[in-house]
């Protein structure tokens, strides 16, 4: 098959990118972007090589990958630039999510345990994400955790070598500061970082010399804690895989998580649904005192 961005009807996204040409389209029923990436006869094959061992990797998934899945990639035959077809979640990145209605603590979890999943499946696979953070994480629905695509056209250290933030903290592990290569170690780091800042919201972080966020200062459920303390402060045998079985995501499957907003609410309504039947209760009283005297017929 081949494509080319000319026979689509795209709309340009210069909203979401500034940086290369990023357009929206509607295939088979299904909003798309396309992510365009420079390339020259050099890079040509790596791009190709990486984003099939990507889209290798969603296939090879037993369950569900965890990751975006990848439509189409196809190279403009006018202009040195590579196409790569994606699903369109509008607002669905965790900076849009948080920004216009946080997640609550049950669905932060279930969220990151997808997230957590789609690292299980890219080391799986020998992948090293290497730049995970708020905008290519997104949260389906409010409860699905996947992780997004990256730049094809960078190496893992070339991806890594960006300093993201998320609520003044750096997602970058104190290894890669000082020159270390990427790895499955500084994934989870970024990751965990991820999880703190979901976890407590707008509260401001303080941080060691090394940069790492204390996480004792927060009030966390211990099992929430716990795993924060090993993704940011011994990572040395933590696995996507661990991290999946953590005993924090184990609970999602039979035991909710306590949500303060949800339980407020549920008091909240109680006390409605209590106030209603004194009133019915009140009316039907009232209704014994006047039938006598109304149903003479009897």
């Amino acid at each position: 098959m081949s494509l080319e961005r000319d026979l689509l009807d795209t709309e340009p996204m210069k909203e979401l990118s500034s940086k290369r040409p990023l357009v929206s389209s509607v295939v088979d029923g299904q909003s798309v972007l396309l992510k365009g990436y420079s390339v020259d006869v050099d890079t040509e094959g790596r791009v190709i090589q990486r984003a099939a061992s990507y889209h290798r990797a969603c296939g090879d998934a037993k369950e569900e990958s965890g990751l975006l899945p990848l439509i189409f990639l196809f190279l403009c035959k006018s202009d040195p630039v590579a196409y790569l077809m994606v699903p369109y979640y509008p607002k669905a990145n965790l900076s849009a999510v948080q920004a216009s209605m946080p997640l609550t603590s049950e669905e932060a979890l279930k969220v990151m345990k997808g997230v957590a999943r789609g690292l299980h499946t890219l080391h799986s696979a020998n992948i090293i994400h290497g730049s995970l953070h708020q905008n290519n994480v997104f949260a389906l629905n409010r409860e699905q955790g996947i992780v997004g695509d990256f730049d094809f056209t960078k190496s893992e250290s070339q991806r890594a070598s960006v300093n993201m933030m998320v609520g003044g903290l750096s997602l970058l592990s104190p290894e890669l500061k000082i020159g270390k290569p990427p790895s499955e170690s500084s994934d989870l780091y970024a990751y965990g970082c991820l999880l703190l800042w979901l976890s407590v919201q707008n509260q401001e972080f303080e941080t060691n010399e090394d940069g790492m966020p204390k996480v004792d200062q927060f009030h966390l459920d211990d099992n929430v804690k716990s795993l924060l303390c090993s993704l940011i402060y011994s990572r040395s045998s933590m696995t996507a895989e661990k991290v999946l079985n953590a005993e924090c995501f184990l609970l999602l499957k039979g035991k909710s998580i306590p949500n303060p907003e949800k339980e407020t609410e549920y008091a909240q309504q109680n006390k409605e649904d209590e106030s209603k039947m004194e009133s019915l209760d009140r009316y039907k009283e009232r209704q014994e005192v006047v039938k006598p005297t109304l149903d003479l017929t009897n």
